[in-house]
């Protein structure tokens, strides 16, 4: 029916037109009665049984969020006018949850009518000042009511069975495949819904209707990554898009519900007797900071004080394509809690990334290529950094860089813990040694550095506390203070904490508060008067599952001082067998996670090492090759990497805490360890294929040098070559070794200058075949990493190197893979995170000062 302004219905005046779709058209009209402009539904021809079913079901619906049926005329509805636009994404999560939860309402009421819509769409929700509505009921299907409601039973046919209505992308599985529809039909529109409003995006893509139903069909929607999605949101909305019917939420009540009141991550709370909920969905709101990191109030529901809130913990995932930083990589939130800064590399270079936690993307700061060991102004308006020998720091809101001072930089290893504290100095340890180390602080316009103090804690931590003084801990324990304004430096008789920690205090420049610090897999408050430099109390848990970085106590963590608390979710990680051409063959897995396994000479067994999950320390394992029958091969914590001898009855290691390197039989045998004292940051690489000799890296200097160390008694350690990763070739001549700019060189051995290109961009500890006629490592390949094979003929005077070719793709999660590969070069056995297609995740806790209240600990 084509109308024109003017056109008289009955009482209604035609004003213009709104639009067209499906089987009819809609106007904007007037009420000359009631003078009230109202919406006019009609079709060419009568009023046919889809009007009829479509007049019936929204009569029977009275829900402030489905729009009110005024009228029925011979081929036209009068319904509410609604002013109001299209649902569109993206839009902040708040908005999701608020919006997300009045649609599943209206959804609820119609089910409860015993109505399925079977056409929700983000075009059938108009979002008005109020909140939404839902519109277009025309496709909708009657059926029986839920239990307890039996006033209104629609019965009418729409269809034959098999016929498939709907719009496609929004349609579930059994739709498409002409079974019948009923509520939970409708929950998967509204996760399709939900998933559209968050991104921007359908949840469900192709090129035509066909390749969208096999999406559907067959395929889960892209993981969500550009924006900053809660994990309890992102849970909901994987629910509600299930295949199986049966696996999805039942009702929309529950959905609803679960919008309205996300989980309480700072301890289970039990859900309480409810208000009409639609009260309790109308106090989402913004924390105070006003910084779109939202909790969701509890306002309406029962004993629960007006205007509590929850704590929530929000999940943001790293940049696409971008991983962490070696072994020391950091995070660090502003002291206001408004933004996040964190070194990643993005191929073969670092830089600082910056995410407002307002904003739904990061971005990166120009000029710090090279950056690691980021930190904040004390005002929160600049960062800084460590690159390239030099200490830095950046203004994110010019971009302007300046160079402060200059010092010794080992890839993050000599620089820790950089504070920039509020007397406006930086104040830095560098490190020469593992038991030699300096304090020393720098003007924050830039100057030389001046040393402050010497002392002889191991991996210590840093803090500024009010007063003027600095704290340490090292990770034995032990502690010292140093006083600004007295220049003294006094050890500490009491233990104080055995991580990396950070002090804060009760309000801006108060001396009470609470030392943040890990145990295990955990991260603890614990309070803290800064006068008496007393802890008291106890260990109060604020996260259960916080990542630490390999073999050190660094917990990835960053505290702010309105209650935001940044860390890094740790990754399970599992063992994988691989084939050359990437398949997977077997796998097993560890709660704490495994990390640098090795292959006996016969194949038949590995040794790896074991993160205990319940505290933090590293355990040495060995096992069979199908990861069974494992046997912890010293119950000593701290062995940091383990390598068979070529005869494979022994095993090489060398240990953090007892810095030692060790050499045992397997199985070890009381009173067959041999010892040598480890040399400063010396880290095990090889054993040479005679059997006399180990190769270790030694990080005291810089660049890195790669060191002999004989077995025979009495022998001296010797330098091999400046480098990093070193591996002896099978025949013992020739060392594999990553140089100080990276890449891998082949060097004769002992050496006599000549070296030889094996691969300019690998990475990783490389592996040789047992033949020596293929070398392997990892490199960087853009958005990915590729394990390749370099063949090698070194039975000659001049070795022959060909072209590196590439057996298979490694997903870049921003995890380490650490591999070894079979002697006959054809399976490899690789450290991988559990689930690749998930990149780590930076957790934003919202309030961690509400779970000291309530001393339970945030689920992972």
């Amino acid at each position: 029916m084509i109308l024109s302004p003017g056109t008289k219905l009955g009482p209604y005046e035609v004003l213009s037109s709104i639009g067209a779709g499906g089987m009819g058209a809609v106007w904007k009209a007037r009420d000359t009665r009631l003078d009230r402009t109202v919406a006019i539904k009609t079709i060419e021809g009568k009023f046919t049984e889809r009007f009829e079913r479509e007049a019936k079901t929204i009569a029977s619906l009275n829900h402030p969020h489905v729009c009110t049926l005024f009228d029925v005329g011979d081929n036209y509805l009068v319904m509410e006018y609604i002013e109001g636009a299209p649902l569109k994404g993206p839009l902040p999560v708040v908005e999701v949850a608020r919006l997300g939860a009045q649609i599943a309402d209206a959804l609820d009421a119609a089910h409860r009518k015993g109505i399925t819509h079977r056409d929700l769409k983000p075009g059938n929700v108009l979002v008005t000042k109020s909140g939404v509505k839902v519109i277009d009921f025309g496709l909708a299907k009657g059926g029986s009511p839920v239990r307890g409601e039996q006033d209104v039973t629609l019965t009418k046919p729409l269809t034959g069975e098999g016929t498939i209505l709907g719009t496609v992308p929004y349609m579930s599985p059994e739709q498409l495949q002409g079974q019948e529809a009923d509520a939970r039909s409708d929950i998967f529109a509204l996760g399709c819904v939900l998933y559209e409003m968050l991104t921007g995006r359908r949840a469900f893509e192709g090129k035509s209707q066909v390749s969208i139903m096999a999406a559907i069909l067959e395929h889960e929607p892209a993981p969500i990554t550009e924006h900053v999605v809660p994990a309890w949101l992102d849970r909901i909305i994987r629910r509600c898009l299930r295949k199986n019917p049966d696996d999805r939420w039942q009702s929309a009540r529950d959905v609803a519900i679960e919008l309205c009141e996300p989980p309480a991550v700072s301890g289970t709370v039990p859900r309480a007797v409810m208000r009409p909920w639609i009260a309790a969905c109308a106090a989402l709101a913004l924390l105070s900071t006003g910084l779109g990191w939202y909790a969701v109030r509890r306002a309406g529901f029962r004993q629960q004080p007006a205007g509590s809130t929850i704590n929530a913990a929000l999940s943001i995932p790293l940049p696409d394509g971008t991983r962490l930083t070696g072994a020391y990589p950091n995070l660090a939130l502003s002291p206001n809690g408004a933004s996040l800064a964190i070194p990643l590399l993005k191929g073969a270079d670092s830089l600082v990334y910056l995410r407002p936690l307002s904003e739904h993307s990061w971005r990166t700061l120009p000029g710090t290529n090279g950056a690691h060991r980021v930190f904040w102004s004390p005002d929160s308006t600049q960062i800084g950094f460590v690159a390239g020998n030099k200490l830095k720091r950046v203004e994110p809101g010019s971009g302007e860089v300046r160079v402060l001072a200059n010092i010794v930089d080992m890839h993050g290893g000599a620089i820790q813990n950089p504070i920039w504290a509020p007397d406006g100095k930086i104040y830095f340890r560098q490190s020469f040694q593992m038991n030699t180390s300096a304090m020393y602080a720098v003007p924050d316009s830039g100057g030389t550095a001046v040393k402050l103090y010497d002392n002889q804690l191991i991996r210590p931590y840093t803090i500024w506390l009010p007063g003027g003084s600095l704290l340490e801990a090292g990770s034995d324990g032990k502690a010292a203070i140093y006083s600004l304004n007295e220049a003294k430096h006094k050890p500490l008789e009491h233990k104080l904490v055995t991580s990396r920690f950070q002090f804060i205090p009760s309000e801006p420049g108060a001396l009470s508060g609470h030392i943040l610090h890990g145990i295990g897999s955990r991260l603890f408050a614990r309070p803290f008067n800064a006068s008496s430099l007393a802890l008291s109390g106890v260990d109060i848990p604020l996260v259960d599952a916080v990542d630490l970085v390999v073999n050190t106590s660094d917990y990835r963590f960053s505290a702010a001082g309105n209650g935001m608390l940044a860390y890094m979710a740790p990754q399970a990680r599992r063992m994988v067998w691989r084939d050359r051409a990437g398949k997977e063959l077997s796998e097993w897995t560890a709660p704490g996670g495994y990390d640098f396994p090795r292959i006996s000479p016969d194949g038949n067994r590995v040794a790896y090492m074991v993160r205990d999950s319940e505290t933090g320390e590293i355990q040495a394992y060995v096992s069979d090759s199908a990861g069974e029958r494992a046997m912890q091969f010293d119950p000593n914590p701290g062995w940091e990497r383990q390598y068979w001898s070529p005869d494979g009855k022994r095993l090489a290691s060398s240990n953090l805490k007892l810095q030692v390197i060790a050499v045992r039989p397997v199985p070890p045998a009381v009173g067959e360890l041999t010892t040598w004292p480890r040399d400063g940051r010396a880290v095990l690489m090889d054993w040479s294929p005679d059997g006399h000799m180990l190769l270790y890296n030694r990080q005291a200097v810089m660049p890195a040098e790669i060191w002999g160390l004989p077995l025979a008694n009495g022998a001296k350690p010797f330098l091999i070559a400046k480098g990093t990763d070193s591996a002896f070739s099978p025949d013992g001549q020739f060392v594999a070794l990553r140089g100080p700019q990276g890449g891998y060189q082949l060097k004769r051995y002992p050496a006599t200058g000549e070296e030889w290109s094996l691969l300019p961009e690998g990475q990783s500890l490389g592996s040789w075949r047992h033949d020596g006629r293929e070398f392997f490592c990892l490199r960087h390949a853009g958005e990915k990493d590729e394990m390749v094979a370099i063949p090698v003929r070194l039975d000659s005077a001049q070795p022959q190197i060909g072209e590196p070719r590439v057996l298979f793709d490694v997903p870049i999660t921003g995890a380490r893979v650490g591999f070894h590969v079979t002697a006959d070069g054809q399976r490899f056995l690789m450290v991988m995170p559990a689930n690749s297609s998930a990149p780590p995740e930076i957790r934003i806790l919202t309030d961690w000062r509400a779970v000291l209240k309530e001393g339970a600990p945030v689920e992972p």
